[in-house]
């Protein structure tokens, strides 16, 4: 999954020194809101620096300021950006309990469904990082319903896929194969083809797991005729992959009596 982000915006993106000075303006005339937002967003240029310790020591004190103001809606924001440098920082309990604090503020207000789902999204993405498979699962089933409701249908499938990885890695199969296959109809709907092949060849390694390759070569099959048309160097992984289980379908066979 990709961590969802209150970056600034892409186009003309201002530089560290255009926030400075714009973070020195808004002290000078006494504008708060306008300090607490810049101190925001100079804390992401930090982000993106790689830089996470920096950025916290920014969205800390825009948080004080949020806190001061009474910004309900900006403290939510920030301490969802907090939680996220802290993820960085590799310190799991403090980035869970951060972004947390940021659900509660959201749900206080009739939370807005998607900072919700990008925040249950990126706990979930965290736990299943840090091996807890369970916590990591329940937290993306808190995300899923929210995109659903949104109706956007990219986020739904990329968290059905990472449904569909936390319940390979616990072993349940089945479960996994059902979310992997809702996933797929996803993608093929979007015409995702990067993600339409590697979500066959996750069903395809499940299905080999269980023993039943004529399915596994199945689903591979035609993911790796279309990786062949946009890869034109070496075989791609479906195509290794289609070779490869096509050789054991022929070598049981050949033990067959």
């Amino acid at each position: 999954m990709a961590i969802p982000s209150d970056t600034p915006p892409d186009s003309e993106e201002p530089t560290l020194d255009d926030y400075e000075r714009a973070l020195q303006m808004y002290r000078a005339s006494g504008d708060r809101e306008g300090e607490a937002e810049t101190l925001n967003k100079i804390g992401w240029v930090y982000c993106d620096l790689e830089n996470p310790q920096q950025a916290l020591n920014y969205f800390e004190q825009a948080l004080t300021l949020g806190q001061a103001i009474s910004d309900w809606d900006g403290e939510a924001k920030i301490l969802k950006n907090i939680g996220t440098a802290y993820y960085h920082l590799g310190e799991r309990s403090r980035a869970i309990n951060y972004l947390e604090q940021a659900l509660r503020h959201y749900q206080a207000v009739e939370a807005r469904s998607r900072e919700v789902a990008e925040i249950f999204d990126l706990i979930g993405f965290i736990y299943e990082f840090a091996g807890d498979e369970r916590q990591a699962f329940e937290a993306y089933q808190q995300a899923l319903t929210r995109y659903r409701a949104l109706g956007d249908q990219r986020k739904e499938a990329y968290t059905l896929t990472d449904l569909g990885d936390v319940c390979d890695s616990l072993d349940e199969q089945a479960q996994a194969l059902g979310y992997y296959q809702q996933a797929l109809t996803l993608y093929r709907t979007l015409d995702d083809r990067f993600y339409t092949i590697d979500t066959c060849i996750k069903i395809g390694k499940i299905y080999r797991q269980l023993g039943k390759l004529d399915d596994a070569i199945s689903y591979i099959t035609p993911c790796a005729e279309l990786e062949q048309q946009f890869i034109n160097h070496d075989r791609g992984d479906a195509q290794v992959a289609l070779a490869q289980w096509q050789r054991e379908r022929d070598h049981d066979s050949t033990l067959l009596p």
